[in-house]
């Protein structure tokens, strides 16, 4: 994921932080409305390369590992998502548009698929979005960081190193083209609303089935419940699939989130 944000704008405080997704750790705990499992959302980044003094001001290139995933107490139980995407990815961008590269894994929580994919994306924000939400934040005299909201799209291949299979082999390499949208909206001083929308386009390898579109919405609103926004109190709705294993949730849950740093 690649967050863009220009440098400085009339009374908003804009940094590079989020923007190059510098090192950090954020778990978020919750349970679905069936109350049948509880649920464990984790991103963690490691950044090997920031901004680099051969690129202008307003240029960015970071490499970095990365880490993220759905994780449940008891997997089995299909109310929760369980899938994890661990890989390396280099970030290229100039605001207000970026590009990205990666190479990951991706795998359901028991390791009984495992694909390994090559992922091209390009990214642009949406600038004009952002003024309704300053306007709102000068009226209640409230300073937060703002972050316009961005659009991705992409070309995903994808290697099935292992399958549910008995004979434990993978399925013939697939293509897929990806797209989404994030926006993570600062209410109030102490309340962020959040929108992740992915879809995949999976092309089929089999001339005898169908290609398939698979969507995933994520909506979060947050409550901190300290001045510096590393716990807070969580609320939302996912509906859809993510891959690998694609399969289909629908959820309102209720959790807690904490940034470790």
């Amino acid at each position: 994921m690649i967050l863009i944000a220009p440098l400085e704008d009339t009374g908003t405080v804009f940094s590079y932080s989020r923007l190059s997704e510098a090192s950090g750790l954020t778990v978020d705990i919750f349970t679905p409305d069936s109350l049948d499992v509880i649920g464990f959302t984790y991103d963690a980044r490691l950044s090997i390369i920031g901004p680099l003094g051969a690129f202008k001001k307003n240029h960015l290139i970071r490499l970095g590992l990365k880490s993220s995933g759905n994780i449940a107490t008891n997997p089995g139980v299909e109310s929760v998502q369980t899938q994890t995407t661990d890989g390396l990815d280099i970030k290229l961008f100039k605001y207000p548009i970026g590009l990205r590269g990666a190479a990951e894994i991706e795998t359901n929580q028991d390791f009984s698929i495992i694909d390994a994919t090559g992922k091209a994306d390009g990214v642009i924000a949406i600038p004009f979005l952002k003024w309704p939400l300053l306007q709102w934040l000068n009226l209640i005299r409230i300073s937060r960081v703002i972050f316009p909201p961005i659009l991705y799209g992409g070309y995903t291949y994808v290697y099935n190193v292992k399958d549910v299979l008995p004979s434990d082999e993978g399925d013939d390499p697939y293509h897929r083209i990806n797209g989404g949208f994030k926006w993570n909206i600062p209410f109030t001083s102490s309340v962020d609303l959040s929108v992740d929308y992915s879809a995949n386009y999976i092309l089929s390898p089999n001339e005898n089935e169908d290609n398939e579109y698979i969507d995933f919405v994520d909506t979060r609103c947050k409550i901190y419940t300290d001045k510096t926004r590393k716990i807070a109190t969580i609320v939302g709705y996912q509906k859809g699939a993510l891959p690998p294993e694609y399969i289909h949730v629908e959820l309102i849950l209720a959790g807690f989130e904490v940034t470790m740093f």
